[in-house]
C-alpha cells in the first residue's frame, strides 16, 4: 500500500454524553492515560504514509480545537448535522477530494469504536480487495444488552446485504457485526453512490446504504474478521470498558497485611450451596478459574486476613486445595446463602469483626476507607455497593439494590427490577458481631410465606434493617466482579480476552 487516507466523520452532537456531564466530546474522552478514543483508533494505522482526514461540526471545532493538531490532522469543519456519518461525508465530499487527490486506499471509520488487529495482515489481505467491512462475530457483552447495529449477512466471505440497525436472524451471534470501520480502493466508489442517491436531510444515512449500493452494482465486498472489538458510543459502553480495563490492566493488588487494623479480622465464605446457575460453565460454582486460579482462592487472597473459615458441604470438601490453609465448618448441602447461615448460625454467632462472603464476586475497594468507616459509623453491618454495568441493568430481579440516606443504609431492594436511583449490592458484607444471626428464628416465623420465591439472605438483612435491629452502612466498590450467573461469567471472559494479548 502506498499512502492511506482515514476519513473520520465526527459531526455529531455526543448528546447522551454530555447530559451526564461528561466534560468532554466522546471522541476526545480517555481510554488511556492521556489517549483518546481518537488517539486509539488512529493507532490501529500504523503506516509510514497516514493521512487523517477529520471531519468536525463548526461548533465542536470552536469548542475543542486545541484538540486538533493541524499538523497532525486535515480538518474539515462542516455545519452541525444530526443526519449521520453518510451525509457528514456527503457535506464533505468536495474538501476530501482535494485532500486526497487521485489516491487510493480510503478507509472511513467511525469515531466512537475501537479494536485489536495486526495491520500488517490486513494490508496483505486487502491488496486486490476493492470494498471490504471489518466485521465481528460471536458473543459480545454489549450487543447482549442491545443488538440495534449493522449486520452483514455472508457467504464464504463475501456480504451479500447489509441490514441497518438491526440483525438479520433471530441470534444475534450468527451475524456478522460491522464494527464501523470501511475499506474502499477508490473514493469513486463512495462518491458514485452519491451521483446516484439523493439524501433527505429529515433521516439518518449509514455506510450501509453505500455497501447496498455497490453490493447491487455488481462490486465485490468482502469481510474481514476482527476478534476483538469494543463501541464505545455511549457511556454505559464508555464506563464499562474503563472497569474492565481496570480490572486486568491494574498492576498489584492491595496487601491486606500491611495494614495492621486489620490484623484481627477473618473471612468467612459460604460455600454449601448447589451452585445451579453456572452448571455449563463448571460443575460446581467455587471451581470456576478467574485469572488462573480458583476463584474461590481468588476471593480469600483479595480480603488476604490471617483467618480464613469456609462453610460448606462433605460433597465440596473433597474439591478444597490445601486445607490446611483454611478453617472448615460443614453443613448439609442447600440451596441458598440463606439456608447456608441458618445451619450455621451457632458458628457464625462467635465470630466478631469480619467479611461474610459468597464463592462467585469480589471487589476493590481501600481498606483505609472501610476503617473510616467502621470507626465514624457505628455500623452493625457494611454493605459493599457497586454501580451496575450494561449488562447487570439487563439483568433484571438478578441484584440487589441499597436504599440510601445520609449515609446510612436506610433499606434494601431484593431482587427488584433494576432502578437506576440506586446503587447494586455487593455478594459480601462487613460484620461487626456475629450476634446478628440470632434473630433468624424470629425472621422465619415473621416471613413464613416468603415472597413467592425462596427466601435468600438478603431478605434476612432487610428484616434487620426495617426492625431496627442493625445499623447499617455502605462503601463503593471500585470495581465488582460477579460471576454467578452464565451471563455475567461471558462478560468477564469476553473483556478478558479483550485486553489479555
Amino acid at each position: 500500500m502506498q499512502t492511506i487516507n482515514l476519513i473520520i466523520p465526527m459531526a455529531g452532537f455526543g448528546k447522551r454524553f454530555k447530559s451526564l456531564s461528561f466534560n468532554n466530546y466522546k471522541t476526545l474522552l480517555e481510554v488511556e492515560n492521556n489517549v483518546s478514543i481518537l488517539d486509539k483508533l488512529i493507532s490501529n494505522f500504523k503506516h509510514n504514509k497516514l493521512n487523517i482526514i477529520l471531519i468536525i461540526n463548526r461548533e465542536i471545532y470552536l469548542k475543542y480545537q486545541n484538540s486538533f493538531d493541524k499538523k497532525k490532522f486535515n480538518l474539515i469543519i462542516i455545519d452541525k448535522h444530526d443526519q449521520g456519518p453518510l451525509y457528514t461525508i456527503l457535506k464533505a465530499k468536495k474538501d476530501i477530494k482535494k485532500i486526497i487527490k487521485n489516491s487510493e486506499n480510503i478507509f472511513v471509520c467511525y469515531s466512537d469504536i475501537n479494536w485489536v488487529w495486526n495491520f500488517q495482515n490486513v494490508k496483505k489481505f486487502l491488496k486486490n480487495k476493492s470494498v471490504n467491512i471489518f466485521t465481528h462475530s460471536g458473543y459480545h457483552p454489549h450487543l447482549e444488552v442491545n443488538s440495534k447495529s449493522d449486520f452483514c449477512k455472508l457467504k464464504k466471505n463475501i456480504v451479500q446485504h447489509m441490514s441497518q440497525k438491526k440483525v438479520i436472524s433471530n441470534d444475534y451471534k450468527k451475524d456478522h457485526l460491522a464494527i464501523g470501520c470501511y475499506y474502499f480502493k477508490k473514493f469513486d466508489y463512495i462518491e458514485n453512490y452519491f451521483k446516484n442517491n439523493f439524501l433527505n436531510k429529515n433521516n439518518e444515512y449509514y455506510i450501509v446504504s453505500i455497501i447496498n449500493y455497490l453490493i447491487k452494482r455488481k462490486i465485490q465486498v468482502t469481510s474481514y474478521q476482527i476478534n476483538k472489538f469494543v463501541h464505545l458510543g455511549i457511556p454505559d459502553q464508555y464506563i464499562d470498558y474503563l472497569n474492565w480495563k481496570d480490572e486486568f490492566k491494574k498492576k498489584s493488588v492491595l496487601n491486606f497485611k500491611k495494614n495492621n487494623l486489620f490484623y484481627n479480622f477473618s473471612t468467612v465464605m459460604l460455600m454449601a450451596g448447589k451452585g445451579n446457575r453456572v452448571k455449563n460453565i463448571s460443575k460446581k460454582k467455587f471451581l470456576i478459574t478467574i485469572k488462573n486460579q480458583k476463584i474461590y482462592g481468588l476471593i480469600f487472597n483479595t480480603f488476604n486476613t490471617d483467618k480464613k473459615y469456609i462453610i460448606t458441604n462433605k460433597e465440596n470438601l473433597k474439591d478444597i486445595k490445601n486445607k490446611n490453609k483454611y478453617q472448615i465448618y460443614t453443613i448439609k448441602k442447600n440451596n441458598s446463602m440463606f439456608q447456608t447461615i441458618n445451619s450455621s448460625s451457632n458458628f457464625l454467632m462467635k465470630k466478631k469483626n469480619f467479611f461474610l462472603t459468597s464463592c462467585d464476586c469480589y471487589g476493590n475497594f481501600e481498606f483505609a476507607e472501610l476503617i473510616k468507616k467502621i470507626n465514624q459509623t457505628s455500623s452493625d453491618i457494611i454493605f459493599f455497593a457497586f454501580n451496575f454495568s450494561g449488562l447487570q441493568k439487563k439483568l433484571s430481579n438478578s441484584h440487589t439494590q441499597l436504599i440510601i440516606s445520609n449515609n446510612k443504609v436506610k433499606n434494601i431492594r431484593v431482587k427488584l427490577k433494576f432502578n437506576r436511583n440506586y446503587l447494586g449490592h455487593a455478594g459480601f458484607f462487613w460484620i461487626k458481631d456475629g450476634n446478628i444471626f440470632n434473630h433468624i428464628s424470629n425472621f422465619k416465623k415473621n416471613y413464613k410465606k416468603g415472597f413467592g420465591r425462596e427466601l435468600i439472605i438478603d431478605d434476612y438483612f432487610k428484616y434487620l434493617i426495617e426492625k431496627k435491629i442493625v445499623n447499617a452502612s455502605y462503601l463503593i466498590l471500585k470495581n465488582y466482579i460477579h460471576v454467578g450467573s452464565n451471563e455475567e461469567y461471558l462478560e468477564y471472559k469476553y473483556w478478558q480476552n479483550y485486553f489479555y494479548d
